[in-house]
């Protein structure tokens, strides 16, 4: 009998969701667009897979992911394969700024989140002590 395996990150193919941009505070984006303009490279002529060219081809993106602070990639729109053309890279005192506004970013975000279930759980204690169950029943 024949055994399946689950798929990995090694057998199938992981595509991004547009929920992935919306994990960076604005704060952290302004950041690092702050330091990276600087240094935007020129789009690549052609694809190396595709070998399709032209400006259009191409789509700029910065990098906002930890390990690739302020690198700029070109995203072939053809065949999806990715170009990082040479560039500087960020300083050690710039990539340090960023992930202390990281780090600020996921304390506001566990802040929110606590604040959240305090709520809910205030809601419930308040349904509770008025008599009322959560299925509308009185004890």
């Amino acid at each position: 009998m024949a055994q399946f395996l689950a798929p990995t990150a090694h057998t199938r193919r992981v595509k991004a969701s547009h929920w992935d941009t919306r994990q960076y505070s604005k704060a952290l984006k302004a950041l690092v667009e702050s330091f990276a303009r600087a240094y935007r490279p020129e789009l690549p002529d052609s694809c190396c897979k595709c070998q399709i060219g032209g400006v259009h081809n191409f789509k700029m993106v910065l990098h906002y992911v930890i390990g690739m602070v302020g690198k700029w990639g070109a995203l072939c729109l053809n065949c999806k394969q990715w170009h990082y053309p040479p560039q500087p890279q960020p300083t050690a005192a710039q990539i340090a700024t960023v992930e202390a506004q990281r780090a600020a970013d996921l304390r506001e975000e566990e802040m929110q989140k606590d604040q959240k279930l305090a709520e809910r759980l205030q809601h419930q204690l308040d349904r509770q002590v008025s008599g009322l169950s959560d299925c509308g029943y009185k004890y």
